[in-house]
């Protein structure tokens, strides 16, 4: 008899799941539709951020991105996460405080997905970029984030080989309400003192998820 092999999680399957529930929930909850713009690998290397967005209906805006879990060995029942030091810097050059997030299920087989389906986005977490603990620092290529599998405990991450709490973490159902009140994300379509500030540094950023909240 065949039997599906169970395996670690991929990036796009944490990636569609988590955004799936998002959208979802907030569509049950707020009565508001969420639009999930995903830019080809050509738009993320030849447009600025403003043209990428600047054709959305007015709204609000955050962006989300995903990082991969791995299971690890020790300490036991333990998921690490990798970010790239250059790409965090280019993410807090680009947006402002409370507009972009990482996002970091811990979740590290397809199995842990399918189980906790009901409490995945609570057990999903964001955090800001600018919460990153000495986020300006770049003497490391990568610093690793770790929590304890399925979302219990807090977060931590290396600097530049113990590892440190993260203070403020969010899951993502709390964030889907603050996006609803507004006190996360930036309006669409953008201001032109923020535009000519992104058309002069033309930073961009790989694998990014916008996340557009229609004001319509």
């Amino acid at each position: 008899m065949f039997r599906f092999q169970l395996t670690e999680t991929s990036e796009k399957t944490v990636e569609i799941n988590v955004l799936s529930d998002f959208a979802n929930l907030i569509e049950k909850l707020y009565g508001k539709r969420m639009t999930i713009i995903s830019p080809t690998a050509k738009d993320e290397k030849d447009l600025g951020f403003d043209e990428i967005i600047e054709d959305l209906p007015p709204g609000r805006v955050i962006a989300f991105q995903f990082k991969r879990p791995f299971l690890m060995k020790r300490p036991p029942n333990y998921v690490r996460f990798v970010i790239n030091t250059r790409q965090l810097q280019n993410l807090l050059k680009r947006f402002y405080p409370n507009e972009a997030y990482y996002v970091f299920a811990p979740y590290p087989q397809n199995r842990d997905i399918a189980i906790n389906r009901t409490t995945l986005l609570h057990g999903t977490k964001a955090v800001d970029v600018y919460d990153i603990p000495n986020g300006q620092k770049i003497t490391q290529r990568t610093r690793t984030v770790r929590c304890r599998r399925l979302g219990g405990g807090s977060m931590e991450i290396t600097d530049p080989s113990e590892y440190q709490p993260i203070e403020k973490v969010h899951s993502l159902d709390d964030l889907a309400n603050k996006l609803i009140e507004k006190q996360i994300g930036f309006e669409v379509p953008l201001s032109e003192k923020r535009k000519e500030k992104i058309k002069r540094e033309r930073i961009r950023v790989r694998k990014l998820f916008y996340i557009h909240l229609s004001s319509e």
